[in-house]
């Protein structure tokens, strides 16, 4: 999985950087605007999806061999479906349920802003963020350090831009988020590692945002 040609130990960390200002001056910039929420959410994720853009564009040239890695897998794609969605009612209904003594309900409202979500926060966000995350950034650690320690260090990254709070559980939600998503991202930089694809982790990452979203 490791790319051919050697990149330079700062490349991955360029990456983060550029991802964090991209999204923070877009975030900001339509702040000053009147803007619908709907409006907001397509206008904010349209920056990181040329971001994301640029970035295959940019390394295909440099690391022709990172291309395959982001090459969809029908059925890989399926089984990281399935495989999270399992994990999903298995732990995440399982754990609720221990907390708060109630199952977690489904919440489908067939309005333009929960179609929005759904489709920006379920399909096209997880999808940007394997790209970068687990494509890019993840072979560019792996090109610099050990294999342990560059997804390591990948998954501390993807925490930093995830952490915060669980609603309704107060600070015990900050832990929830935290190893929920440490060994979310470890699952899915060690499945891209090992099968030098990103398939698996674009149907367990879809899977697992549109079902926080419904339930």
């Amino acid at each position: 999985m490791i790319i051919e040609s050697k990149p330079k130990k700062s490349d991955a960390w360029k990456i983060c950087l550029l991802f964090l200002l991209v999204s923070f001056n877009i975030f900001s910039l339509l702040e000053f605007f009147n803007l619908s929420d709907n409006q907001f959410i397509w206008l904010e994720q349209s920056g990181d999806i040329l971001l994301t853009a640029f970035l295959v564009i940019y390394y295909r040239r440099r690391y022709p061999d990172i291309f395959d890695l982001l090459k969809l897998k029908i059925k890989k794609f399926v089984f990281g479906f399935a495989t999270s969605l399992s994990i999903v009612i298995l732990t995440d209904e399982l754990l609720i349920y221990f907390v708060s003594g109630d199952f977690k309900k489904a919440t489908i409202n067939i309005t333009p802003k929960w179609l929005t979500l759904v489709a920006v926060g379920g399909i096209i966000a997880p999808i940007t963020e394997e790209v970068i995350f687990r494509g890019i950034v993840l072979n560019l650690l792996l090109s610099s350090y050990k294999t342990h320690t560059a997804i390591l260090l990948n998954e501390v990254i993807f925490l930093i831009l995830h952490f915060g709070p669980l609603d309704g559980f107060g600070v015990l939600g900050f832990f929830i988020q935290f190893f929920h998503g440490f060994f979310f991202g470890i699952l899915l930089s060690a499945m891209a590692y090992l099968n030098k694809n990103l398939s698996y982790g674009y149907g367990f990452h879809i899977s697992n945002n549109i079902f926080s979203l419904i339930i």
